[in-house]
């Protein structure tokens, strides 16, 4: 007798179209592929969701944290201003500018003399403080100095409670 491969192992009895057995194992591993397929489907969806919510929440906490440390920087420049700006050598270059801009104006030759040798004065406390501009406002708001002279709006003379 000449059996066939599928024949000698027995295989014939399971074959989904000829028999209720092989019927069944297929159902169970369709029902079964599908069931894996749709949970690891959800499984994937909810994993994806917790790792973006996770890094979002640690994007939230880093950021908060730079906003809390450029705060800080902020408040530590308003101080080194307030406390550079109070200085008796400060109000005293402060009313000297404000003195000869108010008896010449700012073209004349006393202010801009006044003002150079000042700026050369004035710099190194900017470059230490890391400041990118000086501006010297008198009390009335008038600009009396300006380390970059030709910074639009803030020239001598100019009002910063007024504008332009």
């Amino acid at each position: 007798m000449n059996l066939s491969l599928p024949a000698q192992l027995g295989l014939h009895r399971l074959n989904p179209r000829t028999s209720i057995g092989g019927r069944l194992i297929a159902g169970f591993l369709l029902i079964a592929l599908l069931s894996a397929g749709a949970l690891g489907w959800m499984l994937y969806g909810v994993s994806s969701r917790s790792l973006e919510a996770t890094y979002r929440e640690k994007l939230n906490l880093v950021a908060l944290r730079k906003s809390e440390a450029l705060e800080a920087y902020a408040n530590e420049l308003l101080r080194s201003v307030r406390a550079t700006g109070r200085t008796e050598t400060m109000v005293a270059i402060v009313r000297e500018l404000e003195a000869a801009l108010a008896a010449g104006g700012p073209d004349s030759e006393a202010y801009l003399q006044l003002a150079e040798r000042q700026r050369r004065a004035l710099a190194p406390i900017a470059a230490l403080y890391d400041f990118p501009e000086m501006v010297l406002v008198s009390g009335s708001g008038t600009v009396v100095l300006s380390l970059n002279p030709r910074l639009a709006g803030l020239e001598a003379g100019a009002s910063i409670t007024r504008g332009p």
